[in-house]
C-alpha cells in the first residue's frame, strides 16, 4: 500500500518556517534550503514484514537511482532540520554523538540530544550504502551501536531517517533487532503514471533550448507520451496494455523507474508534431515477443543519438559546403563518434578522436570547432557530466563491447579505468548490445565483477549465477518475481583466465566453477550475502575481515562457501550475522572459520563441489516454494526449470531425485513440495531457519545422493 512521503514528513519534527533553524558549525551537517518547486514527491511503500508503528527512526532503501538522495533532501529542507551525507565521512564508533557535537557545538550539544530523544528535532542520514561501501561493515556496525544508543528510549517521533540501498538497509536492520530496535521499513515507490507525466514535463521544461511542445500542445503531446508509455509495456509484457491504464503497476518497476522516465523526456523532446509522431508509432509493427529491458531502453537512447545526428549533420555539412548527395555527409556524428566525443568531454582517458577519417586536415580542424558547441549541448550531458545513469551506462557499456573504442583508445588499461562507473543499466546495455541471434550476449571475464554490481543496483531481488566448467563459463541473470520486472537473460564469458575475481559487497548470486574465485574486500572489508554461494576448487580472500550476512527474510541456512583449497591471511577476521547464515567447507579450514563448519558430504564418492551443489540446490528448491503449515505449497514449472535448477547438471540431477523420492510432484504447469515427506525427513519451514539447517537437511540429502540420478557424478575409487 502507498503512502506519500509527505505524510511521513508531516508526522516527523519540524522548525516552522518564522522560526530559527539550528546553526550547524560542521559542513558534513547541513541545513538546507527550499524543495525544487519541480520536483516530483515520490510514494513510500512499506516493507511487507515491516511494522507500520511510530519508532524514532525509519528506514527508506530503493535501488540506485531512484531517488534516494533528492528524497533525503527534499525531507531536510522541509522540516528545516540537519542533513548528513552519511557518504562523505568516515562513520564508526561514535562517529554520529562526535559528529553531532562538532556540528551543533558543544554548548548546544546536551540540549539537541534532548530534544532529539523527546521528539522534537529530527536527523536526516543520507547514503548508508555509501557508507557502508567507504569503510566496510565492521566500521559500519560499530556506526550503528552509536545509532541504537541515539534512539534506544527515545520517543517514537521519526525524529530520524535514515535511507540507502536494500542490502545496506537489511544490514542496519538486522544489527539493530540484536540490540532490540525495530524500526519500520520503507521502500520508495515506483512513479506512478501520474508522477512520471510530472517528471517528464518538468525534465522539458528546464533549459532554453527546450521546444515548449509539451505545454503548448498538451492533448496531443499526452497522446503521444501515454503511446510510448503503452508501447514499452507491451514490448515488456504482451498485451498488457490495452486500454486506459490499468496496465501501470504490472510493469511499473520499470516505466516508473526514474531514469527511464527521463531519458523518454529526451526521447519525447525531438518531436515537434506529436500528432504524427503518434501516427507513426501506431503504424509501426511490433514483434508481439517480450523484449529486455535493455533492448527496449537502446531503442529509446539510440533513438535520441540518432535525432541528433540528423541536427548535426546537416548543420555542420552546410557550414562546411558539402553538398547533400555528397556521402560524406553519411559519415558525420553517428554513434559511434557521438560515443567518442562524450567519453571524451566527460573526462574518459586515453582516446583518441580521428573519427570521421574522411575529411581533409583543414576541413577537419572546422569540423571539430563545429562539433565542440553540439557536444557540449547533448542531451546525455549537463555541466560537463553524464546527466543520467541510462545515458552514462549505454556509452559506458559501448566503450567495453564496441571494436571502435578499442582502435581509438590509447591505452587500455587506463581507458577502462577511467570510464563512467557502471550503473544500475550497464548490464542491460551491455547485453543488448552484444547478444547475438540467440539472444545470447558476450563479455569478458575482467568485467563480470562489474555486471554483478551494476545488476545488483537495479534489481531489488534478482539474482546471478556464474558457472564455468572446463572451458566454458556463462553468467546468468534473473530478475524477481514481481509482474513487469523482466525476463532472464544471459552472457557467454570470454577471455577466461581461470580466476574470477569478485569484488565486495556480493550477494544473491551463485557461482560454481572448476578454477578459481578471487574474493576482495573494499577497505578491508569483505562482505557476502544474503543468498550467496561460492563453490569452487581454490579460493583466495583479499581482505581484513569476512562478514557473512541473511536478510531478515530469509531461512538461516542462506551462505555456503565450498573449495577444495581455500587461501587467505591468517589473522582474517570471520564473522556472520546472524551466526546460523554461513556454512563453509574445505580441508583442514583455520580456527577463525571452526564455527561455520558444515560436513556437507553424505557419500564419500561425490567430489566435495559436488556435495556442496547438492546442498545449495535443495535449499534453492525448498526455498523457493511458500511456506505453508496446511496445503502443500506449489512454484511454477517455469520459474523451477528455468531459474532455480537453470542448465547445471548436478542440480538437474538432484532435481530429478527428489522427485523420484516423492519430495516434489509435477502437477500441470506447477511443481508441488510434500509437507508430508519432508515430515518424514524431519524438515519443516522452522527446522530449515535452524541453528545448523545443514545437518537437519542431512537426512534429505542422504537418500538423494543414494538415487542413481547422481550416479554420473561419483567416482569409482
Amino acid at each position: 500500500m502507498r503512502t506519500r512521503l509527505t505524510a511521513l514528513i508531516d508526522s516527523m519534527p519540524q522548525i516552522p518556517s518564522g522560526e530559527q533553524p539550528y546553526e550547524m558549525h560542521d559542513g558534513n551537517f547541513r541545513i538546507l534550503g527550499g524543495v525544487p518547486a519541480n520536483y516530483v514527491w515520490p510514494d513510500l511503500e512499506l516493507d511487507g514484514k515491516s511494522t507500520s508503528l511510530p519508532s524514532a527512526l525509519v528506514l527508506i532503501t530503493a535501488p540506485g537511482a531512484m531517488g534516494k538522495s533528492a528524497a533525503a533532501e527534499a525531507i531536510a529542507a522541509t522540516t528545516r532540520m540537519p542533513y548528513v551525507d552519511l557518504g562523505t565521512i568516515r562513520v564508526g564508533a561514535s562517529t554520529l554523538t562526535g559528529e553531532l557535537t562538532k556540528a551543533v557545538g558543544e554548548e548546544n550539544y546536551s540540549s539537541f540530544m534532548r530534544a532529539l530523544r523527546a521528539g522534537e528535532a529530527a536527523l536526516v542520514l543520507d547514503s548508508s550504502d555509501e557508507a557502508q561501501l567507504r569503510v566496510g561493515r565492521d566500521n559500519y556496525l560499530a556506526f550503528l551501536e552509536d545509532l541504537a544508543y541515539l534512539v534506544r528510549d527515545a520517543k517514537p517521533s521519526q525524529q530520524i531517517i535514515m535511507l540507502g540501498r536494500r542490502d545496506s538497509t537489511e544490514t542496519t536492520l538486522i544489527a539493530l533487532s540484536e540490540r532490540g530496535i525495530h524500526p519500520p521499513v520503507y521502500r520508495i515507490a515506483p512513479l506512478s503514471h501520474r508522477q512520471a507525466s510530472d517528471l517528464i514535463d518538468f525534465t522539458l521544461d528546464s533549459g532554453s533550448d527546450r521546444t515548449g511542445v509539451h505545454r503548448q500542445h498538451a492533448v496531443p503531446f499526452g497522446q503521444f507520451r501515454d503511446a510510448l508509455f503503452s508501447d514499452l509495456a507491451n514490448a515488456l509484457e504482451p498485451g498488457v496494455a490495452s486500454e486506459g491504464l490499468d496496465y501501470w503497476p504490472e510493469v511499473e518497476h520499470f516505466v516508473g523507474y526514474p531514469p527511464v522516465v527521463v531519458a523518454l523526456a529526451e526521447r519525447l523532446d525531438g518531436e515537434d508534431n506529436p500528432k504524427a509522431a503518434l501516427e507513426e508509432l501506431n503504424a509501426t509493427p511490433r514483434s508481439g515477443l517480450p523484449q529486455l529491458r535493455g533492448t527496449l531502453l537502446r531503442g529509446v537512447v539510440e533513438k535520441i543519438m540518432e535525432r541528433e545526428r540528423s541536427k548535426v549533420r546537416d548543420r555542420v555539412s552546410d557550414a562546411l559546403h558539402i553538398q547533400p548527395e555528397d556521402p560524406i555527409r553519411t559519415s558525420f556524428y553517428d554513434l559511434d563518434e557521438q560515443a567518442l566525443r562524450l567519453l571524451n568531454m566527460t573526462g574518459t582517458i586515453g582516446l583518441l578522436i580521428d573519427h570521421p577519417a574522411v575529411l581533409e586536415s583543414a576541413d577537419r580542424v572546422k569540423y571539430d570547432r563545429l562539433i565542440e558547441s553540439f557536444v557540449l549541448d547533448h542531451p546525455f550531458v549537463f555541466n560537463g557530466s553524464f546527466a543520467n545513469s541510462v545515458f552514462s551506462d549505454y556509452v559506458r557499456a559501448w566503450a567495453v563491447s564496441s571494436s571502435l573504442s578499442r582502435v581509438y583508445a590509447e591505452n587500455r588499461s587506463q581507458f577502462f579505468a577511467s570510464l563512467p562507473k557502471a550503473g544500475p543499466f550497464f548490464t542491460h546495455f551491455l547485453h543488448a548490445l552484444t547478444a547475438s541471434e540467440n539472444g545470447v550476449g558476450t563479455i569478458p571475464e575482467d568485467l563480470v565483477d562489474d555486471a554483478l554490481h551494476s545488476y545488483a543496483m537495479g534489481a531489488e531481488a534478482g539474482t546471478s549465477t556464474y558457472m564455468q566448467r572446463d572451458e566454458r563459463a556463462v553468467l546468468f541473470f534473473r530478475d524477481d518475481d514481481r509482474p513487469g520486472a523482466g525476463p532472464s537473460f544471459s552472457f557467454e564469458v570470454t577471455e577466461l583466465s581461470g580466476i574470477v575475481p569478485l569484488t565486495s559487497p556480493i550477494a544473491r548470486t551463485l557461482v560454481i566453477t572448476d578454477y578459481g574465485v578471487l574474493l576482495r574486500g573494499v577497505s578491508g572489508s569483505l562482505d557476502i550475502g544474503p543468498n550467496t554461494h561460492i563453490i569452487a576448487e581454490f579460493i583466495e580472500i583479499d581482505a581484513n575481515s569476512f562478514t557473512a550476512f541473511s536478510g531478515p527474510d530469509e531461512n538461516a541456512f542462506w551462505n555456503v562457501i565450498s573449495a577444495k583449497e581455500m587461501k587467505h591471511d591468517s589473522d582474517l577476521s570471520v564473522r556472520a550475522v546472524p551466526s546460523p547464515s554461513l556454512a563453509v567447507s574445505w580441508d583442514n579450514p583455520w580456527h577463525q572459520w571452526s564455527e561455520y563448519v558444515a560436513n556437507l558430504a553424505t557419500d564419500p564418492r561425490l567430489p566435495r563441489r559436488v556435495s556442496a551443489q547438492v546442498v545449495v540446490c535443495i535449499r534453492r528448491v525448498l526455498s523457493s516454494f511458500k511456506a505453508s503449515m496446511v496445503n502443500d505449497p506449489s512454484v511454477s514449472s517455469e520459474k523451477m526449470d528455468r531459474v532455480i535448477i537453470g542448465d547445471n547438471e548436478v542440480f538437474k540431477a538432484a532435481f530429478e531425485a527428489m522427485i523420484a523420492l516423492g519430495v516434489v510432484a509435477r502437477e500441470g504447469n506447477l511443481y508441488r513440495v510434500s509437507l508430508d515427506k519432508l515430515g518424514s525427513y524431519g524438515v519443516s519451514w522452522a527446522t530449515l531457519r535452524a541453528d545448523d539447517a545443514a545437518t537437519v537437511l542431512r537426512p534429505l540429502t542422504h537418500d538423494i545422493v543414494a538415487r542413481p540420478e547422481l550416479d554420473p557424478f561419483k567416482t569409482t575409487s
